[in-house]
């Protein structure tokens, strides 16, 4: 997940702060070489696609140099809140910027009944939704947030859980809709 696509890098949360939470700072040698195995295990994929770009688009950082197409240029983390500013005429800014608020609010709701790991992951996630000037097409980041629908899953109340998965599935398609037809305006 981490090699095509940047919200992938929040995967190695995952592991690695799982391993650092068992570990309760007890780092020696056998678990430091466990931690190493992690990291390696991730990087390698990274290590071969930078290499297959090198080799056939002539740049192993084609990928970064690609996104200045797509509004990425200089990326970091919530860029698109300036871009808010920035282009205050933007509905589609301010329409996928709404739907961000709601995942962030839900995920601070639900944040205690997520392992750190999780919690975490879906944070990363949010955040490098923000690294574009817009928050146009936020809806293809928050698709990975599985962890926290999960918990979401375990609410009481099951008009929630309905409301929740009604309204993915209808922005959902407003949203795939509107990018495949190049249609900035999402409603």
């Amino acid at each position: 997940g981490a090699v095509t696509k940047p919200h992938g890098a929040a995967i190695i949360l995952v592991p690695v702060v799982q391993f650092l939470v068992r570990s309760r700072g007890s780092l020696e040698l056998r678990r430091l070489t466990r931690l190493a195995a992690i990291v390696i295990i991730a990087l390698v994929p990274i290590a071969i696609y930078l290499v297959f770009l090198s080799r056939e688009v002539g740049s192993p950082l084609a990928f970064a140099e690609a996104q200045e197409s797509w509004g990425a240029a200089n990326p970091y983390p919530l860029k698109a809140l300036v871009g808010l500013v920035r282009f205050p005429t933007w509905l589609s800014g301010w329409v996928h910027g709404g739907v961000w608020v709601l995942y962030v609010g839900l995920l601070a709701h639900y944040w205690r009944r997520l392992s750190l790991e999780h919690a975490l992951f879906c944070a990363g996630v949010l955040l490098v939704s923000t690294v574009q000037e817009s928050f146009h097409g936020v809806y293809r980041y928050v698709v990975f947030l599985v962890p926290l629908f999960l918990a979401m899953a375990e609410d009481e109340d099951p008009r929630l859980r309905t409301a929740i998965v009604a309204f993915n599935l209808v922005l959902g398609a407003i949203m795939i809709l509107a990018f495949v037809t190049h249609n900035r305006l999402v409603v």
